[in-house]
């Protein structure tokens, strides 16, 4: 995206590293590295010239970028075209989700912008064979998955329409058939008909002038858009980093599109964006920390009320704490890799963040369960000795 030039990390699980090698031959995007003890793979993606699907449907969703009808079908055609070539190669990504789907430019493509024309990329996926752990959604097939994407950009594309002239009209003719196919193969065909149908059609010419003036006259706006992006982003030093700078780039993208607009940038004239990145990056530093401590104590309550069913102890708030603090030393690496994934996308926190934060709290439950357990033993064995040696 012209003017967003910096590093995301994105953390994923794998099950069989053979098979990842033959998906990520096929799938190629950014940098990656293995860690193979743990069976996690890291990819570091620059996002000047890579584009995360989930960020472009927002960026569309919100009118920050304008797509012509010829875009939004290429885009859809390619998408459904890349499963199809995936499947031919007995690869199926049975987690697909818009967040892990990438565009990248090619090197001779315009930049994603406000007012971009003619972009050529290609399409890769991500996340390969790593559970939805925000959701717990079950496995489906990428063909399944792959036709709700495309009905969701459809369905945006509409939205951001509503201003334009003639939007019904071609929405009518051209999208709502598309929507109506419900196999890949049957919507590949009626996306390549209905270009056709949309090219030849009278009042494609009319259309095509609009779309030129509407960009035209958002070309002026181009260089202060850059300006606020670069602004923003030109802190980022690590994964939390990028986590947060998402968070505030999409925050203020609204703000943004209005200033656009009214062709007035005086929302973002003294704004301290390096204040802001770091109330937000101590807000989800706060979030993590309490969710882990909040689960920890409970499991070491729950230890302690069944052994207090045979045996009374009591401990202090302050050795409570003591312990949470060790286990949390005592996480091994997959805690430090599931902590990470859930830092990917700010997507994976707004898709439904109450569902998130519930499946956050269960795996911490589940990785810290009987390290909990160890401790609270560990505990009553200090209690025993102590008392005996006082005994004495």
């Amino acid at each position: 995206m012209f003017g967003i030039n910096y590093d995301v990390v994105e953390y994923y699980q794998y099950e069989n590293k053979t098979q990842l090698e033959k998906e990520l031959e096929l799938n190629k995007v950014g940098r990656y590295e293995f860690m193979p003890d743990e069976k996690w793979i890291k990819y570091t993606i620059n996002q000047e010239r890579c584009i995360r699907l989930s960020d472009l449907i927002y960026y569309i969703e919100e009118k920050l970028i304008y797509m012509s009808i010829g875009q939004i079908l290429k885009l859809c055609e390619k998408l459904l075209q890349k499963v199809i070539d995936l499947n031919e190669n007995q690869i199926d990504h049975k987690y697909l989700i818009s967040y892990r789907i990438w565009l990248i430019l090619e090197k001779d493509s315009e930049f994603l912008t406000i007012c971009n024309q003619n972009l050529k990329y290609s399409i890769s996926f991500t996340g390969f064979q790593c559970p939805i752990y925000e959701t717990g959604e079950e496995q489906q097939v990428s063909s399944n998955s792959i036709l709700k994407i495309v009905d969701k950009i459809i369905t945006v594309q509409k939205g951001s329409m509503q201003e334009m002239k003639g939007q019904k009209y071609w929405y009518n003719l051209i999208f709502q058939p598309i929507l109506q196919k419900d196999q890949i193969n049957s919507k590949i065909e009626i996306i390549s008909n209905n270009t056709s149908i949309y090219r030849q059609d009278k009042y494609y010419d009319k259309y095509q002038k609009d779309i030129k003036l509407l960009l035209d006259q958002r070309k002026q706006m181009m260089q202060n858009t850059k300006n606020v992006f670069n602004q923003t982003t030109s802190n980022c030093e690590n994964q939390q980093n990028a986590f947060v700078l998402s968070y505030q780039i999409y925050g203020s993208i609204p703000i943004l599109v209005q200033n656009i607009n009214s062709k007035n940038f005086k929302d973002f004239e003294n704004f301290d964006y390096n204040k802001q990145l770091k109330d937000l990056e101590e807000y989800w530093k706060k979030k993590i920390d309490a969710v882990f401590k909040v689960e920890t104590l409970k499991l070491i309550n729950e230890e302690f009320v069944q052994i207090n069913q045979f045996l009374k102890f009591e401990i202090s708030e302050q050795e409570e704490l003591i312990m949470v603090d060790e286990i949390k030393k005592e996480m091994t690496k997959t805690y430090v890799y599931i902590t990470n994934y859930f830092f990917n996308t700010i997507w994976i926190w707004l898709n439904n963040i109450q569902l998130c934060q519930q499946q956050f709290e269960k795996l911490i439950s589940q990785m810290s369960k009987e390290l909990a357990k160890e401790r609270v033993m560990l505990k009553i064995k200090q209690i025993i000795s102590l008392v005996m040696y006082e005994m004495i």
